[in-house]
C-alpha cells in the first residue's frame, strides 16, 4: 500500500476533528458490521478525505436534505439522533472555506467528502 503524503491544511483542530469523527461515528451507526474506508488524497491545492462504507446507501430523494438541521431520513432505523451532525459538520467545513457533500448508491454504501483548502504557504 502507497501512502501519500497530504499537505497540511490550516484550521481548526478540535472542530475539524468533530467533523472527522462525526463522519466516522454515523459510518459505523448506520452501516452497521460493514467495511469502512477512509481516504485522502490532493486535488490541485485542496485536501480531499472521503468515508465510505458498504452499508444500504442512502435513497437519492433524501440526498439533498442531509445536511439540514435536524433532518433524520425517513424510514424504520432503530439509530437515534437529532438530526443535528451533519448540519454541524457542514457548518464547521464551510467555516473553514470548504466543502462538504455525500454520494450514496442504493445496496453499495455511502461516501461522505470533504474538501478543505490546502495550507497555501507551503
Amino acid at each position: 500500500m502507497k501512502l501519500d503524503i497530504l499537505p497540511p491544511v490550516l484550521g481548526d483542530g478540535v472542530r475539524l476533528s468533530q467533523v472527522l469523527e462525526n463522519l466516522f461515528s454515523n459510518a459505523i451507526k448506520y452501516a452497521p458490521g460493514s467495511s469502512i474506508t477512509v481516504a485522502g488524497k490532493a486535488v490541485g491545492n485542496k485536501v480531499r478525505l472521503s468515508f465510505a462504507d458498504e452499508g444500504e446507501g442512502i435513497p437519492e430523494e433524501f440526498i439533498p436534505f442531509l445536511f439540514e438541521r435536524f433532518y433524520r431520513v425517513p424510514g424504520e432505523r432503530t439509530v437515534t439522533g437529532t438530526g443535528l451532525g451533519l448540519y454541524i459538520c457542514k457548518q464547521i467545513v464551510m467555516a473553514h472555506h470548504g466543502n462538504i457533500w455525500v454520494e450514496s448508491v442504493l445496496d453499495h454504501g455511502t461516501t461522505f467528502f470533504v474538501e478543505l483548502p490546502a495550507d497555501p504557504t507551503l
